[in-house]
């Protein structure tokens, strides 16, 4: 009840929270707060699939954004994977050569349309060394 009255007396109706996050998770039982999930997936499959790309994989640049990815790759019916990285400072970022499937084997993307998502994008650092990875790997586009 304590909780519930703090929460009511910061006037909290609505939250707003992506679909991944879960810090808003243990107060869904609250009475009165409405959450709500923001998911971006149908505008997704919406602008890839007109770019007519074929065999389209999604590849997260990290194993901490895979979960997410997965649930993208299974509501579009697309393979997925992610990509070892060692973030050595706040802009910079090793990735490993190693692009792995959900059960931590190797993944071939040789030839296919690679979609990298990600939740957000400071100095660009993870999605660059993740597209040369890519590259590396012979990707299509």
């Amino acid at each position: 009840d304590g909780i519930r009255d703090v929460e009511r007396s910061r006037g909290l109706g609505d939250v707003y929270k992506r679909q991944d996050s879960s810090y808003y998770e243990a107060i869904e039982y609250l009475e009165g707060l409405k959450i709500h999930n923001l998911n971006a997936i149908g505008l997704l499959r919406s602008y890839f699939m007109e770019k007519g790309l074929e065999e389209p994989v999604l590849i997260a640049p990290d194993a901490g954004i895979f979960a997410f990815v997965k649930g993208a790759a299974d509501e579009l019916g697309l393979p997925c994977g992610y990509i070892e990285k060692k973030r050595i400072s706040g802009d910079v970022v090793e990735h490993a050569p190693k692009i792995l499937d959900e059960k931590g084997k190797p993944l071939v993307i040789k030839d296919k349309d690679v979609i990298l998502p990600d939740d957000e994008i400071g100095s660009g650092s993870t999605t660059v060394g993740a597209a040369k990875v890519c590259k590396q790997h012979r990707a299509g586009h």
